[in-house]
């Protein structure tokens, strides 16, 4: 079923990518359009057969499109709005997919008073990976991982763009889910922001050893595990940190007085306090009811 005629992807790196190379598989739109100041990774996009055509203008590769994905870093995505505030085609349905919503969705009221024809919907897809670019795109990436939309207003949109678009969102396989803004930068703060803040502060640690390669060369899949998302891409993480300074502040300021705790049970060396603090976190980790699925009645409400 073809949901939309024309989607353009500006930015085709691993989500760019993996958005476009999901989409062509799920054969829901008829022209896939990619937009990348990188003529390499529209290379790629072409060659993959992700994309059907591939521009280095912006305005150039929004043409004609009933949908635009906005796939760049944080730091960039208010400029592109700027951009397609200027030039965006009429009726156009836009659509981020950065990890920090609160400063983006503030843009974006902006825009759609100058634009009231476009609609806007904040997107997150809790999914990636420490590799980056389109060369590491995966058609696979979205299936069964948290998609979260962050709307403006839901009433002012046009329902059946929002529908389609919450339907590709179910054809490529994700789990919607809709959160307010100010909402989703604290969640992610904790659940993404900080465990990249954490794994690096990790290896940052260990690297303060003389021998700390040696060490390294220690460690087995617990270490690998906890810090693989310290190799991701620095600049793209600086931009996710400061556009979320203020919440994540808050939020290292809560670990480092949970670190404080287990230190003072270490201290102490009170025994059936560490084991009561592993128990409980090893329950809320094993709980069933925390595996995240689709707000599936929510959705219904809001689009039917």
């Amino acid at each position: 079923m073809v949901l939309f005629n024309q989607i353009t992807i500006i930015g085709i790196g691993l989500i760019g990518g993996s958005l476009a190379s999901a989409i062509k598989e799920a054969d829901i739109c008829k022209k896939i359009v990619g937009v990348d100041i990188n003529p390499d990774s529209l290379k790629i996009a072409l060659k993959r057969g992700i994309i059907d055509d591939g521009f280095e203008d912006i305005n150039k590769g929004i043409s004609n499109a009933d949908l635009i994905i906005i796939a760049v870093p944080v730091g960039e995505a208010s400029n592109i709005l700027e951009e397609l505030k200027l030039h965006a085609p009429k009726n156009c349905l836009l659509v981020d997919v950065g990890s920090t919503k609160e400063k983006i969705i503030n843009k974006a009221k902006e825009i759609m008073k100058e634009r009231p024809d476009l609609s806007f919907i904040g997107g997150h897809p809790m999914t990636g990976s420490e590799k980056w670019g389109v060369r590491w795109s995966s058609s696979d990436l979205f299936q069964n991982s948290p998609f979260i939309l962050v709307p403006i207003n839901l009433e002012d949109y046009r329902s059946d763009r929002l529908s389609n678009f919450v339907e590709l969102l179910n054809g490529i396989g994700a789990s919607v889910r809709i959160l307010g803004e100010k909402e989703h930068d604290w969640k992610v703060g904790y659940i993404s922001h900080l465990p990249h803040l954490v794994s690096s502060a990790m290896v940052n640690l260990i690297a303060q050893n003389d021998d700390y390669e040696q060490i390294l060369e220690l460690a087995g899949g617990g270490f690998k595990d906890t810090t693989r998302i310290a190799g991701s891409n620095s600049k793209m993480w600086v931009d996710i940190c400061l556009s979320n300074q203020e919440k994540l502040e808050q939020i290292l300021h809560e670990f480092i007085d949970e670190i404080s705790q287990l230190k003072l049970l270490l201290s102490r060396e009170d025994k059936q306090g560490l084991l009561d603090y592993f128990n409980r976190a090893s329950k809320i980790k094993n709980n069933e009811k925390l595996k995240i699925k689709g707000d599936s009645d929510q959705i219904n409400k809001i689009f039917t």
